[in-house]
């Protein structure tokens, strides 16, 4: 039987384990989840109370571990014991890779100081574990003055291409943001990001903007409660940036914002990003680096495959998984169709699980608003990210044809998996491009639906004021 301190320190290792990259005891420390993590996961523990926890005890607790063969020790490090021995080796090689990747930093800093729209940098991913594999890229994050983002990314370019470092093995400006936008949006507030956030590097700052975004995203602090944050020993800090602002540079920034999503949406068939904040990540790798820790946590014993918040833990999507989503072809006609005859389509997203009373009056003001009503219905694994594991209570097909026998939508569609994820989501409004999405009062995001909407000429519409004791929550709470 697993204690709850087992149980914190086996997870904790499980998630470096898939990057076959073993703790020493005070790394096991510091990136020590929390009782919080270990609920995202479905970990199921042995108390609700919060732990004092302290280097000596983790010491402890790997010690025992150890006995128990659930881990195994190699001079200052720890690793699961199914794993081989060879892991250990790979550390080795890695942080030896890796030291000798950061010795680009200096020349890197002294680069982006004389772009006087680089307000910092950091080093992220692999390298920032000092666990980088020879054909790693140095992962970088880019803070840029407001209104500089896309500006300052097609100078990187050419920088990256003047020293020789595009390709494998290069520098990977993989995410941009301007000071408005710090915080990750909530659809990227998990453990993965967390353990992103925590792990940068940073080497140039002009402002502490490394404080402004650690603050800006104090929630990581719920799932990594003892990370502290690093800096590489030749941090560059120059003086404040004070960079006077024209319109006629706001207009090219613009211009090179349609100039470089023009070509990404032409070169891999992407959606327009956002003006602000780009993450430039693969957006599969969330879901499968969950995954791989599932099956880790699964092979010890202490997880069950459950799907918790905003995380998928079980895949249930198979081989489709594989493929892009797209719109079901009667809702892609439906779609083309209404947009040749100039009629206004109004967009509706939903769990709509147990259908109530609510649920019509909502759909038929969402109607009123134009002349086509779309309805998108979240999938069952989004529905159990969003609502819990015993949920939905009805599934994706029941749900759907309940809503089509209203004879109130013009078209019902199961939406993508991935949804929550901004990409996703902008992906699925590019392809309708609605007038108007409708929500109700209590709908989450309104800000960043906004943008998007407004990126393809539509907007958002509170159409409903939402009764909270109505909601289908209530309802299957009242029953119990």
């Amino acid at each position: 039987m697993f204690s709850t301190l087992d149980l914190l320190v086996l997870t904790t290792i499980a998630y470096t384990d898939q990057f076959n990259f073993p703790l020493s005891s005070r790394e096991v420390f510091r990136r020590l989840v929390s009782l919080t993590a270990l609920r995202f996961l479905g970990v199921k523990r042995t108390t609700k109370r919060q732990l004092k926890i302290a280097p000596a005890l983790i010491t402890k607790t790997l010690t025992k571990l150890v006995k128990h063969g659930k881990l195994q020790l190699s001079g200052s490090w720890y690793g699961l014991s199914s794993k081989s021995t060879a892991i250990f080796q790979t550390r080795r090689q890695r942080h030896r890779h890796a030291s000798t990747r950061l010795k680009e930093i200096e020349q890197l800093g002294q680069s982006l100081a004389q772009i006087p729209w680089v307000e910092a940098a950091a080093i992220t991913g692999s390298a920032a574990m000092a666990n980088a594999a020879e054909t790693a890229d140095l992962d970088i994050l880019v803070i840029t003055t407001s209104q500089r983002l896309w500006l300052t990314r097609i100078l990187v370019l050419f920088l990256t291409i003047w020293f020789q470092k595009r390709g494998s093995a290069g520098w990977c400006f993989n995410l941009w943001l301007e000071p408005t936008e710090l915080a990750l949006p909530s659809q990227k507030q998990g453990i993965y990001e967390a353990y992103e956030l925590w792990q940068c590097q940073w080497f140039f700052d002009r402002a502490n903007w490394q404080k402004a975004w650690l603050e800006q995203n104090a929630w990581s602090r719920q799932f990594l409660p003892f990370m502290t944050s690093q800096s590489l020993h030749s941090v560059l800090r120059p003086t404040a940036n004070h960079v006077k602002t024209t319109s006629q540079l706001d207009q090219l920034n613009g211009f090179c914002y349609w100039l470089q999503a023009k070509y990404r949406s032409w070169r891999y068939q992407e959606v327009w990003p956002l003006k602000h904040q780009v993450f430039f990540h693969d957006p599969q790798a969330r879901s499968q680096i969950y995954r791989r820790w599932q099956r880790r946590l699964g092979e010890l014993g202490i997880s069950r495959p459950v799907v918790g918040p905003r995380l998928m833990i079980k895949s249930q999507v198979g081989k489709k998984s594989q493929t892009a989503w797209q719109l079901p072809p009667k809702i892609a006609a439906l779609v083309k169709a209404s947009h040749l005859a100039g009629q206004k389509i109004v967009l509706v997203t939903g769990v709509f699980d147990v259908l109530h009373g609510a649920h019509r009056n909502f759909l038929e003001l969402a109607k009123a608003q134009g002349k086509v009503l779309l309805v998108g219905l979240e999938s069952d694994v989004r529905v159990s990210q969003i609502k819990g594991q015993d949920r939905p209570i009805n599934n994706q097909e029941i749900r759907l044809a309940r809503l089509e026998n209203w004879e109130l939508a013009d078209g019902v569609f199961i939406l993508p998996e991935q949804f929550s994820l901004p990409l996703e989501h902008e992906r699925v409004i590019a392809m309708i491009r609605p007038a108007i999405l409708a929500v109700s009062s209590h709908t989450e995001h309104l800000e960043q639906k906004t943008r998007i909407l407004q990126k393809y000429r539509g907007q958002v519409k509170v159409v409903f004021n939402q009764d909270p004791t109505t909601s289908t929550t209530q309802l299957l709470k009242t029953q119990k």
